[in-house]
């Protein structure tokens, strides 16, 4: 399952992020800039599975919303929220995905 192009603003924080898909040099699966930056963007590359992009977007996520946490944290923290809405949601989140 290709990801689908994206391009929206969102908040975290009260801070106002650009969140697009991008292609993105393998092994980086998404990037986010600090919420300190001007013009505050979340990157998300193409990924055939839908939970591990649904892992990168709450990663890069936290990583807006929580600038001071480690990599390790916010990587443990995304991973186990993809967990949660895997065993909450099932096959209703993505009907015929991974």
């Amino acid at each position: 399952m290709a990801s689908r192009r994206r391009r929206f603003h969102h908040c975290l924080r009260g801070k106002r992020y650009l969140v697009r898909s991008a292609r993105l040099r393998q092994p980086i699966a998404g990037t986010c800039d600090h919420p300190s930056s001007p013009q505050k963007e979340i990157r998300i590359g193409p990924h055939d599975d839908p939970w591990e992009e649904l892992d990168t977007v709450l990663h890069e996520g936290i990583h807006g919303g929580q600038p001071d946490l480690s990599e390790s944290a916010v990587t443990e923290l995304a991973t186990d929220l993809t967990g949660l809405l895997r065993k909450w949601f099932g096959d209703r989140m993505f009907p015929g995905g991974s």
